[in-house]
């Protein structure tokens, strides 16, 4: 009409462009997913010095994280004073359970070993 008819494929070309682009960087997220992709290094490590200088906390290992969609839940032994009881030992696990899925949103949930030191 107004003697632009090149502006229809060049927006059919602008949109498939973003078609192409969503369809692409939807694959690679749920690639990551289906893949059962770990957290990066340096988040693991953060974990893990984190879980190690938690008050009560004598140092830990065996660290396993399991991707469940986007989340992760952790399992985890650690090393508490052998004079603990059972149950301070159980305090100080919530504890720490509670503060790391709180302070760290990719974690949906952890479950600890308590060992004596």
């Amino acid at each position: 009409m107004l003697g632009w008819k090149f502006l229809d494929p060049v927006a059919g070309i602008v949109i498939s462009f973003f078609v192409v682009k969503m369809g692409v960087d939807i694959v690679v997220e749920n690639n990551r997913i289906i893949m059962d992709a770990m957290p990066s290094e340096d988040v693991i490590d953060g974990i893990r010095n984190f879980i190690e200088k938690f008050p009560g906390i004598k140092g830990q290992s065996d660290m396993r994280i399991h991707p469940v969609g986007r989340e992760y839940i952790i399992d985890v032994s650690v090393f508490v004073d052998r004079s603990l009881t059972v149950a301070e030992g159980h305090r100080i696990a919530t504890s720490l359970k509670e503060t790391v899925t709180k302070n760290h949103e990719m974690v949906r949930d952890m479950i600890i070993h308590v060992e004596p030191y």
